[in-house]
């Protein structure tokens, strides 16, 4: 072959050679620069033609921060005074005229509130239970827009021949008509009466602290603080004194100041030790604190008395973590998010695949996030 045709040649793979990096820059444009951004070192020797490079390693992908959970996971729930004592209603449970009405009334089906209210009163013998039913039908019409079912509550606790037995619901009533319209003082004067007429001191705690946080509300925050502690020096019975300071330990979540509420939850737990909700306030507050032995002996405790909380389990592992003990973090995180479909499950189910993916264990992180998609679905 002559000089020139292999010249001629030559310059065609050239101009080939040319017109391929081009087009390989254009479709690999974003891994080149990629790789670019990651070359630390280049070295080139001319003799024997030597050429090398260093390239940094990927940046991990961020994990997010385990996350605690932070509030008790129960089913929505009406909490009324009524017949014997507080009572607690769950949707779906209106077995009787008394539930169907409470629910007719929430949603706004007054025609089967009122229909309610007539079958419950005819069905009741007892003259003071059939008070108690008018005071809580009274406050639903209230709550439900009729004002003139507030004054009826107001004349109803003036009622000279009415028994005594009746005055702290009614007044209490009142005091969550007035929370209603935001007149806190107002309510607060009311929870007073209901607690002047409280049969036991266990009721009268009750009241006391609803006082309580209407000041607080008001903006009299010394005055509701006060209001608490001189109860408190009044008070004898186990339950009444845990109200009261489960009561301070709301003031004091209030106010942004986590380690007084944790140190009057373990007051009111002192009177109540297997109350589980005063052991996972007093444990999250003490996380807040950085206080993590004393949460996890709080945690621990309340899974004695519920071993399937998954709130309280995936807590749990965020403690151990914050304690380096990653084993038993992940372990905890594992059973929390095996447990249910509940909120604090899918966080737990989130917390285990961030864990893995801190790992580098990325095939255990996808399995995390496809339980964690399940769960989501699920719920």
């Amino acid at each position: 072959m002559d000089p020139e045709t292999i010249n001629a040649i030559s310059n065609l793979w050239l101009l080939a050679l040319i017109v391929l990096l081009i087009v390989g820059v254009i479709l690999f444009y974003k891994q080149i620069r990629s790789a670019l951004d990651r070359l630390i070192a280049l070295r080139f020797r001319r003799g024997d033609t030597e050429l090398s490079s260093e390239f940094a390693k990927s940046p991990p992908v961020e994990a997010e921060p385990p996350a605690y959970a932070d509030e008790r996971a129960t089913p929505p729930q009406l909490e009324v005074e009524s017949r014997e004592e507080s009572v607690v209603v769950e949707p779906g449970t209106q077995s009787d005229p008394f539930d169907t009405m409470i629910f007719a009334f929430l949603r706004n089906d007054i025609l089967r509130g009122e229909e309610a209210y007539k079958q419950l009163q005819e069905a009741e013998a007892n003259a003071v239970q059939k008070l108690r039913n008018k005071a809580v039908y009274l406050y639903l019409r209230y709550k439900s827009g009729d004002t003139s079912a507030f004054e009826q509550l107001q004349n109803l606790a003036e009622e000279e021949n009415l028994p005594s037995e009746i005055l702290p619901t009614v007044y209490n009533f009142i005091g969550n008509c007035y929370d209603l319209g935001d007149n806190f003082l107002k309510a607060a004067e009311a929870y007073e009466a209901a607690a002047e007429a409280a049969q036991s001191e266990e009721d009268r705690a009750t009241y006391i602290a609803s006082a309580a946080g209407g000041l607080f509300a008001a903006g009299s925050r010394e005055e509701a603080f006060n209001r608490v502690t001189q109860e408190i020096d009044k008070t004898s019975t186990p339950k009444a004194l845990s109200t009261l300071y489960t009561e301070l330990a709301s003031l004091y979540e209030k106010t942004g100041d986590s380690e007084l509420r944790a140190i009057a939850l373990e007051k009111a737990i002192e009177y109540q030790p297997n109350d589980t909700d005063l052991r996972f306030g007093a444990a999250y507050s003490y996380s807040e604190n950085d206080l993590s032995t004393l949460a996890l002996m709080h945690y621990q405790t309340l899974l004695e008395f519920k071993p399937d909380d998954t709130m309280a389990l995936n807590n749990l592992g965020v403690t151990y973590g914050e304690l380096n003990m990653p084993v038993k973090r992940s372990d905890f995180y594992k059973t929390a998010s095996e447990k249910d479909t509940s909120r604090a499950a899918t966080l737990a189910a989130a917390n285990l695949a961030n864990e893995y993916l801190k790992a580098g264990l990325a095939d255990e992180s996808s399995r995390g996030l496809l339980q964690l998609r399940a769960l989501a679905e699920d719920s």
